[in-house]
């Protein structure tokens, strides 16, 4: 098992409650952190044709999972840790807002904690967070943080963060 110090500040809410997920430096396990997403699709089969047709319906649904561990002082402590995860997370949908050091922010909309297992062995305490949200934007880039140049050239001007 691989452990790394975090690259990412994660913080849910941070208009309001401001409750501080993932901070620079914290260790992680594994594959770090893992984003998932997508959004519906229909799909229309044709009779005759050649293949199919697809039509993008939007909902986009994006999807943070991360794993944080703690080498605690006793085995009562690491289970203690496990224990009382949930009990510090969010239960209510807000903005997420993902940052890098560099500059780098995005923000992924109406976020809600959806799942919150733990683990401990001996002293160390691994918890597990996955969050699930709608749309995923660019809030700042570590240039002017107003503008994003996409991969494709096409600029995607954004509200100031």
């Amino acid at each position: 098992m691989d452990i790394f110090e975090s690259i990412v500040q994660i913080v849910h809410d941070p208009d309001g409650q401001n409750t501080l997920l993932v901070d620079y430096g914290d260790a992680l396990v594994d594959d770090g952190m893992e984003r998932s997403g997508g959004q519906i699709v229909r799909i229309a089969e044709f009779i005759n044709a050649v293949g199919i047709h697809t039509f993008a319906r939007g909902q986009e649904r994006h999807e943070l999972e991360f794993t944080l561990v703690e080498t605690e002082v006793t085995t009562d402590a690491a289970v203690a840790a496990g224990m009382n995860h949930p009990l510090v997370l969010p239960r209510h949908s807000a903005p997420l807002l993902i940052a890098t050091e560099s500059g780098w922010n995005w923000q992924i909309a109406s976020t809600t904690v959806e799942s919150w297992p733990a683990r401990w062995s001996d002293v160390m305490s691994y918890r597990t967070v996955t969050l699930v949200g709608g749309a995923l934007t660019v809030t700042a880039t570590p240039g002017d943080g107003n503008q994003y140049v996409r991969p494709d050239g096409f600029s995607t001007y954004l509200r100031p963060a």
